[in-house]
């Protein structure tokens, strides 16, 4: 059990009441989704994140779908691409939600850093994966340019083709800076 809350003891005491008694004695398999492990911790980092700013968001966004659940390691590749200031992350840092580290961004868990993912918007999500992808260009990186297109590739719209109007990571991406200087 302590594997599927990423060996944090809080998710454990939060999931073990909410299992069924066949969850409980290895019959049926533990949930996966995150939001049914532990609803509440997710809720309390969801929170801490929406409570940064802009920018500092999209860098711990994009370096949530650079960790998980497959390290590319293009972090740093990206935020150059973009050209993001990293100065952003350090209200993250002051938060201790998060840090520089040698390689990119160490979150103080592994609940951040999904919550860091999951208070993205669709589009933005989309826009740090199309990122990523287009700088795992290296010698062995195709697989992981490949997983990062996938989730890169927008949602049918109804009735539409495109979206008529890009965010603002969508437009900072693209070479606008709405971000630039918070």
């Amino acid at each position: 059990m302590l594997r599927a809350v990423y060996g944090d003891p809080r998710a454990a005491a939060e999931l073990v009441p909410r299992l069924t008694d066949r969850q409980a004695t290895g019959l049926d398999p533990l949930p996966t989704d995150p939001a049914e492990l532990a609803p509440s911790l997710l809720r309390e980092r969801r929170a801490e994140i929406r409570t940064l700013p802009d920018g500092t968001r999209l860098l711990l966004l994009l370096a949530a779908a650079d960790q998980y659940p497959v390290p590319t390691d293009a972090f740093l590749r990206a935020v150059m691409a973009a050209r993001l200031d990293t100065r952003s992350l350090d209200a993250a840092e002051a938060a201790g939600i998060a840090h520089a580290g040698a390689g990119g961004v160490v979150f103080r868990d592994a609940w951040t850093r999904i919550a860091a993912y999951e208070t993205g918007s669709p589009a933005d999500r989309r826009d740090v994966h199309r990122l990523l992808a287009r700088v795992l260009g290296g010698a062995g990186e195709t697989p992981w340019r490949s997983w990062h297109r996938a989730p890169a590739r927008p949602a049918p719209a109804a009735g539409s083709r495109r979206n008529s109007a890009p965010p603002r990571a969508r437009q900072h991406l693209r070479g606008g800076s709405p971000w630039h200087g918070r």
